[in-house]
């Protein structure tokens, strides 16, 4: 079975390429960090006769980059593929970064929806003495 480590969950969606996560400095999260926003549906997926778990599989909804960082939370921006529905609508009528009217992004963000680091961290080398 493979495991799915999620690191997080969006906690907030601010604009309609802006959320937060319910996670920062304290768990470790950086500046430049990458994360998938994993769909919670390939996540524990049950056997509908029996209901006993079959197992997860990692499938991304985005990728989001963190752009701001707290103790514990953190500012992430979409950095994956929007749909050109999004894309076009977005250039018509001339908007930028629109305040969120939903619950959800056009990608299929939501609140709750878990996130797993993308990118591993690179070890500090320190310098020798």
């Amino acid at each position: 079975m493979v495991e799915i480590k999620i690191d997080g969950y969006v906690a907030r969606l601010i604009t309609d390429d802006e959320l937060v996560l319910n996670i920062g400095s304290e768990a470790g999260v950086s500046v430049g960090d990458i994360f998938e926003v994993l769909d919670s549906a390939t996540i524990g997926v049950p056997d509908p006769r029996t209901g006993k778990v079959l197992g997860s599989l990692r499938r991304a909804k985005t990728q989001i980059q963190v752009s701001q960082v707290a103790e514990n939370l953190s500012l992430a921006r979409n950095t994956g593929p929007r749909s050109s529905l999004s894309a076009l609508s977005r250039v018509v009528s001339g908007t930028g970064n629109a305040l969120l009217t939903g619950s959800s992004w056009p990608d299929g963000v939501r609140v709750g929806d878990p996130v797993a680091l993308r990118t591993m961290k690179k070890p500090q080398i320190s310098p020798s003495s």
